[in-house]
């Protein structure tokens, strides 16, 4: 190995265990012994984007195409900054340009997609999703977003096992970070409100329902006496166990999961798990099941606006809707007794208000 490959090297292992001042030490110095090493240039890119100076990041990342314009990462670096920077067309442009010379290395339909559904430029993100799956036939998370983009005709009834398991998996780590500080997510927060005023003495199991990270774990701790947590993903489950809160964490599908404990939980909580149910009476039997009689359940949904004939639409992105008529429907013909059910904002979507349904209900023995 070269000392200057050497330097680079010992640059990205500083960079990946947050050494950004030893980091950008050792860059500059690679640059002054060789100004034109691509890689060097990048990662100073990469640590300035770090810090939020997105403007210096645009200047290195093309900086470093200038002299090797064949590394797909950096035209995707490079289109982020530009986002960064509110450069929304320049983004495009470049992220156009980076599949049409990599059309099989695929970050850069992820970012072109998400984009795409910033702007509101939908039918583009459909043909780019159509695109992306046509080359990539075995991804399950490019199949959900074609069937999200079709705008809500001959939408599954619920997505499948596969999606939900390879997304969260795939997005555990950033998750928390994304929905909290990104989106100011309050879905874990309202249901264990919900759960805590409508069963103020319970102390009898709770099952988690989609538990994910376990956010909502902590918040009703210390208002059960056996707090289990049931999720699809290994990775989402793992995260939760850091948290030291639950009794039983099981990796499974929900609604297989609740039929096979009968009688066994005195409530069910489930924050922002049920948007990935179009069609809500199988899994609303399946948690009527698991209650004890009397047993409380307390869930959030995606309001469906309009008067339209639909109960539920799988929206452009990737999460079902549901009306609050098909919601009070749906508990009352399963067997609950709603004890309230609210319209509230659950998180933001593209910088707006996303509203929810917060329903709580009773078993009826």
């Amino acid at each position: 190995m070269s000392e200057s490959a050497a330097v680079l090297r010992d640059a990205k292992l500083a960079y990946r265990d947050g050494g950004i001042v030893e980091a950008e030490a050792l860059c500059r110095r690679l640059l002054r012994r060789h100004p034109t090493s691509a890689g060097a240039l990048h990662l100073l890119g990469m640590l300035h984007a770090a810090r939020g100076d997105a403007a210096e990041a645009v200047r290195l990342y093309a900086q470093s195409l200038a002299y090797s314009p064949e590394q797909s990462e950096v035209w995707c670096d490079l289109a982020t900054a530009y986002q960064q920077c509110g450069m929304s067309t320049k983004a495009i442009g470049v992220l156009v340009r980076a599949i049409s010379i990599y059309p099989r290395r695929y970050r850069a339909y992820g970012l072109l997609g998400a984009l795409y559904y910033q702007l509101g430029r939908i039918g583009d993100a459909a043909d780019l999703y159509r695109e992306w799956f046509r080359r990539d036939p075995t991804n399950v998370e490019v199949h959900h977003m074609v069937l999200s983009t079709r705008a809500g005709s001959d939408s599954p009834p619920r997505c499948s096992d596969a999606f939900v398991r390879a997304h969260f998996d795939n997005c555990a780590d950033v998750f928390d970070e994304r929905l909290i500080k990104r989106l100011g997510y309050r879905g874990h927060q309202i249901v264990a409100g919900a759960y805590k005023r409508s069963t103020p003495t319970l102390r009898g199991g709770v099952l988690d329902a989609g538990c994910g990270t376990g956010l909502c774990g902590p918040l009703v701790r210390p208002y059960c006496g056996h707090l289990v947590g049931v999720d699809l993903s290994e990775n989402m489950i793992e995260r939760a166990r850091a948290r030291g809160v639950y009794d039983e964490l099981i990796v499974g599908e929900l609604c297989a999961f609740m039929a096979s404990r009968p009688d066994a939980f005195a409530a069910i909580i489930a924050a922002d798990v049920l948007i990935y149910f179009g069609t809500l009476e199988p899994v609303m039997k399946a948690a009527y099941r698991a209650l004890q009689p009397e047993g409380i359940l307390a869930v959030t949904f995606e309001l469906l606006a309009g008067s339209g004939p639909q109960s539920y639409r799988l929206e452009v992105h990737g999460r079902y809707c549901h009306t609050e008529a098909y919601v009070r429907n749906v508990l009352s013909q399963a067997g609950f007794e709603s004890l309230h059910i609210r319209q509230e904002t659950i998180r933001l979507e593209l910088g707006k208000e996303a509203i929810g349904i917060v329903a709580v209900a009773r078993k009826v023995s």
